[in-house]
């Protein structure tokens, strides 16, 4: 049984987590508008852009460290948008690649760069030395997530 001065510390922790992140995310709607991408959606996108033979769902799941129901998802909206186009492999119909459209790389840069602003901005007030320890725990935290997921999953 885990003390109550822990208890107090792990929802402090998780308040500060979801208070850091809420501001920059209404920002980024405020200058994007209701058409700019969702997180989870941006993500998909940041991992297509250096893939020019594309990814398939699960690859990105992956590479994302979120389920494929998520990524499914992220697709379905971006494919709608014709941001992306799904690619069936000639020698596998089974198997699907998932690419930027030309419409959706010129979307991206411009998203990625009023992203970019945003990130400048928000965390001007940290260091770099800042930036390296809260970039490195949040990486921890990431991975205690996934070794729980893969545990519950097993």
């Amino acid at each position: 049984m885990q003390s109550e001065a822990r208890r107090k510390l792990m929802m402090a922790a998780w308040d500060s987590l979801k208070g850091a992140t809420f501001p920059m995310r209404i920002r980024m709607i405020n200058k994007l508008g209701e058409n700019g991408p969702t997180p989870a959606q941006m993500g998909v996108l940041q991992a297509l852009l250096s893939e020019e033979e594309g990814m398939t769902p699960s690859e990105l799941s992956g590479c994302l460290r979120v389920t494929p129901a998520t990524v499914t998802g992220s697709l379905n909206a971006l494919e709608d948008e014709g941001i992306i186009q799904r690619d069936r492999t000639r020698g596998d119909r089974r198997v699907v690649h998932i690419r930027l459209t030309p419409r959706g790389r010129e979307r991206l840069m411009k998203w990625r760069a009023a992203f970019e602003k945003e990130l400048s901005e928000h965390f001007a007030p940290l260091s770099d030395d800042e930036l390296r320890v809260l970039a490195s725990i949040l990486e921890r935290v990431g991975k205690i997530r996934v070794k729980a997921t893969q545990s519950s999953t097993a």
